[in-house]
């Protein structure tokens, strides 16, 4: 799964352990390209990853929430923050191969503006600490960011986050285990 995506998990494997006491599930922090590409080689079962703007290949999808950005630092300013104030803080993002970081780029120069991270980081935990330590800040999704400065200032910081799978039709509930949480009950926010 994205990283971004890490907060969100438990919403669906913590229901899915509970009925099923002997099962297992493993979590594994993944690029949207490696996802896509173990699970075209069937190393992957299923995977959480962005829809909204690169290709899959011939996997299926289906949608599971809507991100919403925030800059979240240690300033005491409050209410929304622009995208243009965001890239005048010091930044610790994503690295570049990880969609997150190109989705945030993109809104950046949408808003007219560009910012080089100080601080890149495959992992989302680097990132937040190095926020908590009071010298930088990050544009992160709000699921990571409660209780910080919210939103940006701009309904484009929005993507849609979504289970993928190989084939043309959804796999049994035996192959994929979350597949029963996400069909049967409510999506994810």
């Amino acid at each position: 799964m994205i990283p971004t995506a890490m907060p969100r998990i438990a919403e669906l494997t913590a229901p899915f352990l509970q009925r099923h006491p002997n099962a297992a599930v493993s979590i594994l922090s993944r690029s949207s390209d490696e996802i896509r590409d173990q699970i075209d080689a069937l190393e992957l079962d299923a995977g959480i990853t962005y829809l909204d703007s690169e290709p899959l290949g011939r996997v299926q999808s289906m949608p599971l929430y809507r991100e919403t950005y925030c800059l979240v630092d240690r300033s005491a300013a409050e209410g929304a923050a622009e995208w243009s104030e965001a890239a005048q803080r010091p930044l610790c993002l994503l690295t570049p191969d990880m969609q997150n970081r190109r989705i945030v780029m993109r809104h950046l120069l949408a808003a007219g503006v560009e910012a080089e991270p100080r601080v890149e980081s495959t992992s989302m935990l680097s990132i937040l600490a190095h926020v908590a330590s009071g010298d930088w800040a990050a544009i992160l999704p709000q699921g990571l960011a409660e209780g910080c400065r919210c939103p940006m200032e701009s309904t484009r910081g929005r993507c849609v986050a979504r289970v993928i799978w190989s084939g043309s039709s959804p796999p049994p509930a035996s192959r994929i285990p979350l597949w029963s949480k996400l069909c049967g009950k409510r999506r994810v926010r």
